[in-house]
């Protein structure tokens, strides 16, 4: 889940940082074409291509699956874009499951 939560900050994130044109919260509003910095990735295709590959999920699963923290990060020499995840313990909810009568999964 939280792979796929990524996936979808990265599609938002991009798209506010490169909106379409006739993007709905543009409406009666003033976009302005900014050249990026030369040399400089542009970051909302890299966000883009980053929730379209499939490996690169995979390999950010394999990190969450080891309970380590995962950390996506770009730059356009000016600003930043950072997609992380870390594994928390729930420990409640083996609790919260026996309380509502669900199987037990242990």
């Amino acid at each position: 889940m939280a792979v796929r939560w990524l996936r979808e900050e990265a599609i938002r994130t991009a798209g506010l940082v490169d909106p379409e044109p006739d993007a709905k919260w543009l409406r009666g509003g003033r976009a302005v074409l900014v050249s990026p910095t030369p040399g400089s990735p542009d970051v909302p295709q890299v966000l883009r291509d980053w929730a379209d590959d499939e490996a690169l999920q995979g390999a950010a699963m394999a990190v969450l699956a080891k309970r380590e923290f995962f950390h996506f990060y770009t730059s356009d020499g000016q600003t930043g874009y950072s997609l992380s995840a870390m594994p928390l313990p729930v420990g409640f909810a083996g609790d919260w499951a026996a309380e509502i009568g669900a199987p037990s999964t242990a």
